[in-house]
């Protein structure tokens, strides 16, 4: 069973791991265990602010949100942290590492030639900050697109329908609670504490 996680939760999975080899070492494999899925790149666990000072926060205004319509973005991608040593299209740098423009073409930029490329130009002298963000913002308005549109799918259904909301959480939690039951039931008879009599009066 794959888990999305970021690297500070595999503590917590190991745990659940170790519970599960007890179990399954006593009663037979019964139970899954979890496989953490870490982000590809360091990046891309801890995406990298548009001021440039960390990770994307609420609390300190750089995070761009997938709710952000599409002049929001423009605007936030814009205004992001460039590096201090270029301060003319003409200056050199020795590379683009820790700018995050290009930490984010790297991350959702589908074209990695041009990505490659534009950051060479950009070390070498030939090209500034303004087109590499310029580019920048199709590349995550493209991204949020599809987010937005199933957003404001799911605000006008909740505008029509208040109970709509609530209808989506008892829809899952009425498929976890079948799972869960299917998976603690085969538990209890493998450890020999199945009751079939009681489980008919639930």
């Amino acid at each position: 069973m794959l888990v999305p996680v970021g690297r500070d939760q595999e503590s917590h999975l190991e745990l659940q791991r170790d519970i599960v080899r007890a179990f399954n070492a006593m009663y037979g494999n019964i139970l899954l265990p979890c496989v953490a899925l870490f982000p590809e790149g360091e990046s891309a666990g801890r995406l990298v602010g548009t001021d440039g000072s960390g990770k994307m926060s609420k609390s300190k205004g750089n995070a761009i949100y997938l709710s952000d319509p599409a002049n929001v973005v423009r605007q936030k991608v814009m205004g992001m942290y460039t590096d201090p040593r270029k301060l003319a299209v003409s200056d050199t740098v020795p590379d683009t590492n820790g700018h995050p423009v290009f930490i984010y073409h790297r991350l959702f930029n589908p074209d990695q030639g041009w990505v490659e490329q534009a950051s060479e130009d950009y070390c070498t002298g030939k090209i500034g900050d303004v087109p590499i963000k310029k580019k920048l913002i199709p590349v995550l308005n493209d991204l949020l697109d599809p987010i937005r549109a199933e957003r404001a799918r799911h605000e006008a259904l909740i505008r029509k329908r208040p109970q709509y909301l609530g209808e989506i959480v008892m829809r899952g939690t009425e498929v976890a609670g079948k799972e869960t039951k299917r998976v603690v039931n085969e538990m209890q008879e493998a450890m020999g504490i199945a009751y079939p009599n009681l489980r008919k009066k639930r």
